[in-house]
């Protein structure tokens, strides 16, 4: 398991991958992270809470999501 997998799982997020797309969705459901890499084009990463046009994130979130992209190469460093 991925730093990144144990720190949504902390957060109360389960992992789950279909195709090009990895997920992390909350036990409720109300709330899911989208990592979307195709081939050829720009990686992308979608953010969902249910009952909310702005959706926001703890700092907790944040750092989870930049260490997905960092473990995967998806940050130009």
């Amino acid at each position: 398991m991925r730093k990144a997998d144990k720190m949504f799982d902390k957060l109360g997020y389960e992992g789950s991958k279909v195709n090009n797309t990895v997920g992390y969705i909350n036990e409720k459901g109300s709330e899911f992270i989208l990592f979307i890499s195709e081939i050829g084009q720009p990686k992308k990463i979608c953010i969902h809470r249910d009952n909310t046009e702005y959706p926001a994130m703890s700092i907790q979130e944040l750092q989870a999501i930049y260490q997905f992209c960092k473990e995967r190469g998806w940050l130009d460093e």
